[in-house]
């Protein structure tokens, strides 16, 4: 596991508003970022460099919000990179 420097950015209290954007270069740490603070994956997950997924999403953008439901997932973590 990556070395981060510690305090930077506490993820916990701002997930509590519910919404979070975590903008960065590519292949910079922040997914590995992510999982290290939450201590695990996300419910869900959508590589945005994966031109399937784009797609359906520029077909559907509501696509997103019926993968949550039909999965009944609430207070998740959800990852767009």
């Amino acid at each position: 596991m990556g070395l981060y420097r510690r305090q930077v950015l506490e993820i916990s209290s701002l997930l509590a508003d519910r919404s979070l954007f975590l903008f960065g270069p590519r292949q910079t740490g922040k997914s590995s970022y992510l999982k290290h603070q939450l201590s695990g994956s996300p419910a869900l997950s959508y590589n945005l460099l994966d031109t399937r997924i784009v797609l359906r999403f520029l077909a559907r953008p509501s696509i997103l919000r019926e993968e949550i439901v039909a999965r009944g997932l609430r207070n998740c973590v959800v990852s767009i990179s």
